[in-house]
């Protein structure tokens, strides 16, 4: 699983879905402009980094390409 978000700085980021502390899905929180775990309020940078836990460990960032209308995103 991967989450892909277009951030408020205009451009795609995408991150490993599954929060790294219990599994729970993340969510993009626009208005804070990165990802949030709804179960206990871990907070993700639009890169991965860890920003507030319970989660100690970073979302695995992915490479995100846009061509020609085709959004590729790879390791």
């Amino acid at each position: 699983g991967v989450v892909v978000a277009y951030t408020t700085n205009k451009v795609y980021v995408a991150v490993s879905a599954q929060c790294t502390h219990e599994g729970t899905l993340v969510k993009y929180d626009e208005p804070n402009n990165d990802f949030l775990c709804p179960s206990h309020n871990s907070r993700f940078s639009t890169s991965g980094k860890v920003l507030n836990g319970p989660a100690k460990k970073a979302l695995t960032e992915y490479k995100v390409d846009l061509n020609n209308n085709i959004l590729h995103i790879y390791s």
